[in-house]
């Protein structure tokens, strides 16, 4: 269920939701699509997309946060959502995305769910 605030930012867009804390906001996991997102506005929505490489192991390979809706906090919001659901499913995460490989750098309490690039999938 949306919150009334978010539910007028949807109805009013970019500049309420300048006001609003990206920490309020609800983000959605689609699991059969493998995307987080956040609906911003009607027909716009910011995404985290990954992939399962295998079983328990995702590639994070890309954040979009619409131009308009950018330096609002909204990706680092889907990153905490997106690692925390890979924590709860003991799955671990390559993160080919650079957002998010700067995102773990700033919140070591993830990178214990780092796969390092370059390794075999054989070898974790």
């Amino acid at each position: 269920m949306l919150t009334g605030v978010f539910r007028r930012s949807l109805k009013l867009g970019a500049p309420l939701l300048s006001r609003v804390s990206a920490s309020s906001l609800k983000v959605f996991h689609n699991d059969a699509d493998r995307e987080f997102y956040i609906q911003l506005d009607k027909g716009t929505k910011a995404q985290l997309l990954y992939s399962e490489v295998e079983p328990q192991l995702w590639d994070m390979y890309s954040t979009r946060v619409p131009d308009e809706f950018s330096g609002r906090g909204i990706a680092a919001q889907l990153a905490k959502v997106a690692f925390e659901e890979a924590s709860g499913r003991n799955a671990r995460v390559l993160l080919t995305c650079s957002y998010l490989r700067d995102y773990v750098q700033k919140h070591p309490e993830y990178q214990k769910l780092m796969v390092p690039l370059g390794h075999a999938i054989n070898d974790i």
